[in-house]
């Protein structure tokens, strides 16, 4: 999907017990076809490269 064909509803990012840096997010998104599913993506040491429309359009400041 591109940024411009869903929305983000929800978020929850989780921690692994044994390292900090450990992390993945994820994001509940709503397509503009009627499709709804989920995003799993890591961050910080382990984040695949994103494109700057794609990380735009995931900042999570307050959903």
């Amino acid at each position: 999907m591109h940024p411009e064909d869903f929305e983000v509803g929800a978020f929850y990012r989780f921690e692994g017990m044994s390292s900090p840096d450990d992390n993945s997010i994820v994001y509940a998104i709503s397509g503009k076809d009627g499709i709804n599913g989920i995003l799993v993506n890591a961050y910080e040491v382990y984040s695949s490269s994103l494109s700057g429309a794609m990380v735009q359009k995931l900042k999570t400041n307050d959903i």
